[in-house]
């Protein structure tokens, strides 16, 4: 087999025993250059274990593809030019996480055309989209995952007051209520609450808009400091459910679609400044 344009698909292997893999990335060698494309953590956060191991094998995996270099395990520094480059580059697969040759690609491959070959094979043999419904749980995970480092990311998590899993008193009728806030800032009396939101479960938007709503007629927060974090595919047509949860949503918070991770994290930064500091 002619060796001038090959193809490696990297496996995530869950549980090793059961030997169940799911395809994460693709990477692409022809005549001397090299790339790749892999699920991003929050796709593959349902199913991966320990995303900080997964988020450092993708790292791992992209620096050995930029550089010009790779040293086999016997101290040999081959050249990316060489065949041999990604023999050494399938050769670091370990445990969880595997490379597989995968054959050669037959269409010519150019350095103009090269990403757009990766794409294509990503799209092929990785891409979830279309190809799988996530579940209510799996959606929780990736919702879960996202929420957190959005909330780093955007600096918001580093507020001295910030807190997770934070308790607040609703009042309802003549009963004081102890909720859960999934994230808050705040010591003793929340200044702003971060909620996240399965927007395909009415049992998620309705118990939601029921702590916020609770939280802005007991005066104890204003609209503008509670936030509901989402997780939203494109434009809902207005008569469908998501758009109606997202309706309601609004009504008592600044929605957050964390699909769109600039606005998202900037949207999270004016809800948290708006708590002021201690």
């Amino acid at each position: 087999m002619s060796e001038s344009q090959r193809y490696f698909i990297a496996k995530y292997i869950a549980d090793s025993r059961r030997m169940e893999p799911i395809n994460i990335g693709v990477a692409l060698w022809a005549r001397g250059r090299t790339t790749a494309k892999f699920l991003p953590p929050e796709e593959s956060a349902p199913f991966v274990n320990d995303m900080a191991v997964y988020n450092r094998w993708v790292d791992y995996w992209t620096r050995l593809l930029s550089a010009d270099t790779i040293e086999s395990r016997d101290g040999k520094v081959i050249p990316k030019q060489s065949p041999q480059f990604m023999d050494v580059f399938v050769k670091t697969q370990k445990e969880n996480y595997v490379i597989v040759d995968a054959g050669e690609v037959v269409d010519r491959v150019t350095s103009r055309n090269m990403d757009a070959a990766a794409t294509y094979l990503y799209e092929e043999l990785v891409e979830r989209k279309g190809k799988h419904q996530p579940s209510p749980r799996e959606q929780a995970i990736q919702l879960k995952y996202l929420s957190s480092k959005m909330l780093t990311d955007s600096g918001v998590s580093s507020h001295e007051e910030f807190q997770h899993s934070y308790a607040v008193t609703c009042r309802i009728g003549s009963v004081d209520k102890s909720l859960k806030a999934h994230y808050a800032i705040g010591n003793g009396t929340p200044r702003s609450v971060f909620q996240r939101v399965q927007i395909g479960s009415s049992q998620s938007v309705c118990s939601t808009s029921f702590l916020f709503e609770h939280l802005i007629s007991g005066r104890q927060l204003k609209r503008e400091n509670c936030a509901a974090m989402v997780y939203a595919e494109g434009d809902s047509p207005p008569d469908s459910d998501i758009a109606t949860s997202l309706a309601m949503l609004g009504e008592f918070a600044t929605v957050v679609n964390l699909k769109n991770k600039d606005a998202a994290m900037e949207m999270l930064a004016l809800v948290a400044a708006r708590a002021g500091s201690h």
